[in-house]
């Protein structure tokens, strides 16, 4: 399938190709590093791409120098067409990578032969920043009691951690106190709030502790929203020419979020074979009495509402999937878990009504619980709502029951109900492709010599007008 070319608002394709590539020598000579055809050769086809509006495969094998391959070509499209870039990676290293060292580079280098130097910005999923409304204290602790532990633990209590159910050390009470008081000394001295600024970093335990997801957010209604990292970063992201962020993100977007990102005309997907699988990951759906407790349990001390009837749904879930069958159900749910999923749906549904604040009635200590109480809630619902809808019943959703993955949160054998599509191709033609020109690259895009099977699965019809090219680094080869 390809992008319909849009109207040059740079040089025709050739002279592209051939600014690309003086570009290309230049940024590679600020690196210190030598000319590779290879790299030259993907490029160019990355220019011809973008200037034609085609969508392009492009399997750049190790030695090639894929990074500075699409971003030369990426940044001067981005300023001469006017025209937002969004690259993704699937790995926090590479992205490091291409964030602090390689667009930097590429941008000073190119910059002089611009009309303007070009704008680049980092964008991450909201709970990867601090809350500086949370450490201000406008959120309940999420683990009562625990931030101040390391004042007044047991002798010797901070050596030994506490070991979880599958064995592994985690923080002691007293650790976990020291790690937010840490945190929260952070907070005063960060410019970005971003979790990977923090050296070392600390567990997830703690993290929570001073962040929030984007459904807990307390939005305009925050007393610290100019203040806030994560709306820093996306102000930034919507006026900078070339946006990096990660497959994660991509996945929120092909779920139907589009504006988890900003506004772009291009997007550039680094470690393609990957995209797949985290799409997938992003659009599954766990469920089980733990959960539904959980939310309960906040709605009750955060929302001052009862929850009798989520509490009774949530047990019999619980019961039914201690007896239900390990695997897919190939006919969707079995009528006994069916019902127990949709009791939950109901009454997760009712308590978000109670849950819906009335304006003067929350007083803002107690908004940031109540909005926690009710994100909880609505994921609940979601769920449940999913798992007894349309897509698991005509077959595009499949569900299934599984045991184990014990973990931090989980419990040895407590069986859980999984919902994920049957395919995201859709999803990702839909809501990354559609309407944009797309580059897909990584070392390994073939299958038998063919990018048919990964153009497939990315809802890209292997159609004379889509390109592919497999950049090696010594004698480029054509694809098909």
């Amino acid at each position: 399938m390809s992008a319909a070319p849009r109207p040059a608002a740079e040089p025709s394709s050739a002279a592209a190709q051939e600014d690309t590539s003086l570009l290309l020598d230049r940024a590679v000579a600020a690196l210190g590093g030598r000319r590779r055809d290879g790299q030259h050769d993907m490029a160019r086809a990355v220019a011809r791409s973008l200037d034609s509006g085609e969508h392009l495969l492009v399997q750049a094998g190790t030695g090639t120098g894929k990074s500075l391959g699409y971003l030369v070509p990426a940044v001067r499209h981005a300023v001469l067409a006017d025209e937002r870039v969004i690259v993704s990676t699937a790995t926090l290293a590479l992205q490091r990578q291409v964030m602090t060292r390689d667009l930097p580079l590429v941008a000073d280098a190119v910059a002089p032969h611009l009309p303007r130097a070009p704008r680049i910005a980092l964008l991450k999923g909201w709970h990867n920043y601090l809350c500086l409304q949370k450490v201000a204290g406008g959120y309940p602790q999420d683990e009562p009691g625990t931030l101040f532990d390391a004042l007044g633990e047991a002798p010797g209590a901070a050596d030994h951690p506490a070991a979880g159910t599958d064995g592994a050390a985690r923080p002691g009470p007293g650790d976990l106190g020291r790690q937010v008081l840490r945190l929260r000394e952070w907070a005063e001295e960060t410019a970005t709030g971003d979790r990977d600024d923090l050296v070392p970093g600390v567990p997830d335990r703690a993290w929570r502790q001073v962040s929030v997801t984007a459904m807990e957010c307390l939005g305009s209604s925050c007393a610290m929203l100019e203040q806030c990292f994560p709306e820093r970063a996306r102000r930034a992201s919507r006026e900078a020419d070339v946006v990096v962020t990660n497959h994660a993100m991509l996945g929120i977007a092909a779920g139907g979020s589009p504006n988890v990102l900003p506004e772009h005309d291009v997007l550039v997907v680094d470690e393609a074979h990957e995209l797949i699988d985290r799409v997938t990951a992003q659009a599954t759906a766990e469920l089980s009495a733990a959960t539904v407790e959980h939310a309960a349990r906040l709605a009750r001390r955060h929302g001052g509402v009862p929850t009798t009837d989520l509490d009774v749904a949530g047990q019999d879930l619980g019961a039914a999937l201690a007896e239900a069958p390990e695997g897919r159900f190939r006919g969707g749910l079995p009528p006994d878990l069916a019902a127990s999923v949709a009791a939950v749906r109901d009454a997760a549904r009712a308590l978000l009504t109670l849950l819906k604040p009335e304006p003067g009635t929350t007083a803002p200590s107690a908004e940031g619980g109540r909005k926690m109480a009710a994100s909880a809630v609505l994921t609940v619902f979601e769920i449940a709502e999913r798992m007894t809808g349309d897509p698991v019943r005509d077959g595009r959703d499949v569900v299934w029951c599984a045991r184990g993955g014990e973990g931090w949160g989980r419990s040895a054998g407590v069986s859980r109900l999984h919902a994920a599509p049957l395919a995201v191709a859709g999803l990702v033609r839909s809501n990354l492709l559609a309407g944009r020109t797309a580059v897909l690259t990584s070392a390994t895009l073939t299958l038998g010599g063919s990018f048919v099977p990964l153009a497939r699965s990315v809802g890209l019809d292997a159609a004379p007008g889509d390109a592919a090219s497999d950049a090696a680094p010594a004698a480029p080869v054509a694809g098909t």
